[in-house]
């Protein structure tokens, strides 16, 4: 996507990677068990994960982790890259939803609605940490821009948004919705909220 708009359950498939595609096809493979022999089957697409004991190279524990120890936090491009982020604990507990009360075949788009560039949520990170672990400099000093790959992006200006847009979820809690969910992330917003999928009759 550019810097505006949604993936919608139903936007086509468009993988750049050989690593994205790879999780394309598995879907595409999926579905056409589903089609062809009745597997009984769902699949979801979810926005960026974030939460306890991830990967210490993902976004959010490696700038914690560069910023306590001193060394430079990396910003990809000019960080203006946008996500939206959804803690762990929220999507197991859509995937959980899903999987029992979702219609066979379908897929389900599980977002937050909390969309944020990188490079805003690298300061909002570090300005916590000031505030936690206080230093001579701001734990923003440390940040450093680095150059994407051009097997990466064609540009570095280049602005890629990978938010989700739930068709099949309503908008506020009534007696049809099973669940709201509601985290406290580490930016400056109340909470990432998302409504899950209405149960079947």
């Amino acid at each position: 996507l550019d810097h505006e708009g949604f993936f919608h359950e139903d936007s086509p498939l468009r993988p750049n990677s050989p690593y994205s595609a790879s999780k394309a096809a598995a879907g595409l493979m999926a579905r056409s068990y589903h089609r062809t022999f009745g597997l009984d089957m769902v699949m979801t697409s979810c926005s960026n994960n974030y939460g306890r004991h991830q990967h210490h190279e993902m976004l959010i524990p490696k700038v914690i982790s560069t910023a306590k120890n001193g060394h430079p936090i990396p910003v990809y491009g000019h960080g203006h890259n946008v996500r939206d982020w959804l803690h762990v604990d929220d999507h197991c507990s859509a995937i959980d939803l899903v999987f029992h009360d979702g219609k066979p075949g379908e897929t389900y788009n599980i977002g937050a609605d909390n969309e944020i560039c990188n490079i805003d949520l690298v300061r909002q990170i570090c300005r916590v940490l000031d505030g936690m672990f206080p230093k001579d400099q701001p734990h923003e000093s440390q940040i450093q821009f680095v150059r994407w790959k051009s097997t990466r992006l064609n540009s570095s200006h280049t602005v890629i948004s990978y938010a989700v847009f739930c068709l099949k979820k309503k908008t506020k809690k009534n007696k049809d919705n099973v669940v709201f969910y509601s985290h406290v992330p580490p930016l400056e917003s109340n909470s990432i909220k998302h409504t899950t999928t209405k149960r079947r009759q």
